[in-house]
């Protein structure tokens, strides 16, 4: 059971990770969306879901690139599909949900890369 909570503690952490990455990208738009930084607060899983699922609309409601509007979607879906995941499995592991929960991060943190690559490119922004 320990071997099993360490694990899902590592999910945890790339959850945190995608979400940075992501909080970057929304933050580089013209109009910058934030979204709440507050880790030390127990309520910042529920807190941090509730933003993502507000930027949903939020992005929609935004003068974006299409390929942007697209890019951030995605990433704000598949994030909040992780956390998913990582409920599910909490309640009901299995084995195959790490591989399905590895794919997931590894998309969103790619999708919220090249989305701040996007935005910054579509801006024309040196890269530095």
């Amino acid at each position: 059971m320990e071997d099993h909570e360490e694990h899902l503690m590592g999910w945890g952490d790339d959850i945190l990770v995608a979400y940075f990455q992501i909080a970057k990208a929304l933050a580089s738009l013209d109009l910058p969306i934030q979204l709440p930084m507050n880790l030390v607060d127990a309520t910042f899983i529920r807190d941090a879901q509730a933003a993502i699922v507000r930027t949903l609309t939020l992005i929609q409601e935004q003068p974006l690139d299409d390929l942007i509007h697209t890019l951030l979607r995605q990433v704000l879906l598949d994030w909040l599909n992780a956390m998913d995941l990582t409920a599910i499995q909490l309640a009901s592991p299995k084995p195959w949900r790490e591989e399905l929960f590895e794919y997931t991060v590894a998309r969103t943190l790619a999708e919220a890369d090249l989305a701040l690559e996007t935005i910054h490119n579509l801006r024309g922004d040196s890269e530095e």
